[in-house]
């Protein structure tokens, strides 16, 4: 079984003011992102009943951003499973709740769904499948992480059928992009400016003969170990603006206070 686990620094109060939920548990986003504006607070923290067969529980509008299929758990159980929607481009839609059993969200995270340069497709095992993310504290500064773990079909059958999980953690679809590297795009936005960065992991996503955390590691990495690169890209920079506008524009009616500092992170495949 092969478990990839990295850690990013800094996780609590990077969404919204800290006193509010959002800002000590990152991971909420997911949950709000599906919530209509209109909708009570506290409707983002229930189980959803979702998507698949009743349009009406569709989200609350169109983002820009993909979102790749996304499980949240509480605890041992997936109360919500996002995806984006084929008819609708940018609307995020949720599965509903009989599609929410562990064997049924293995049996479709197996199946990928697209594949990296290399791949060879007759032999899945050792591929990147899944990510599973949580927040922890930190033993020695007290400082809350956000914990990224990579995960092949034997990581993800260990995690969905056997393993205990934390009081909220997210499980996303692995994207592998064109080029066949792993990377990651970290861009932290206030209404001054947006500092946007790109990670790029110098080893092939497909190459079986390092581990897995060699093959996907980028911002997790310290510091002074990241290989970083401002991005320039006019373009790039206006779409992800854009996304930041629209995430906070959405968070704040739904939570009801300003975001004045939001760090997201970006893949483009």
């Amino acid at each position: 079984m092969a478990t990839a686990v990295m850690r990013r620094k800094g996780a609590g109060c990077e969404g919204v003011a800290c006193e509010h939920t959002l800002g000590e548990q990152p991971l909420h986003l997911y949950g709000y992102l599906w919530v209509k504006p209109d909708a009570a607070v506290g409707a983002a923290q229930q189980d959803g009943d979702g998507e698949d067969d009743a349009e009406a529980k569709d989200a609350c509008g169109k983002f820009s951003v993909v979102l790749t299929d996304t499980v949240v758990f509480k605890r041992q159980k997936p109360v919500k499973w996002l995806f984006m929607s084929k008819q609708e481009k940018g609307k995020i839609l949720c599965k509903s709740k009989k599609k929410l059993l562990p064997g049924l969200v293995l049996q479709e995270f197996l199946a990928p769904k697209l594949y990296a340069r290399g791949t060879k497709r007759d032999d899945t095992s050792g591929l990147v499948l899944a990510t599973f993310a949580y927040t922890e504290r930190s033993s020695t500064t007290g400082e809350l992480q956000l914990v990224v773990e990579h995960l092949d079909k034997a990581g993800l059958t260990v995690l969905l059928l056997h393993r205990d999980k934390p009081a909220l953690s997210v499980l996303q679809r692995f994207i592998p992009t064109k080029s066949g590297y792993n990377h990651t795009i970290q861009s932290v936005f206030t209404q001054e400016n947006c500092l946007i960065r790109k990670c790029v992991n110098p080893n092939l996503i497909v190459d079986d003969k390092v581990s897995i955390s060699q093959r996907t590691i980028t911002f997790e990495a310290d510091e002074n170990e990241i290989r970083a690169r401002d991005v320039t890209d006019k373009g790039l920079h206006q779409r992800i603006e854009k996304i930041h506008v629209e995430i906070s524009a959405h968070l704040e009616k739904i939570v009801g206070k300003e975001i004045v500092r939001n760090v997201a992170y970006f893949k483009v495949v």
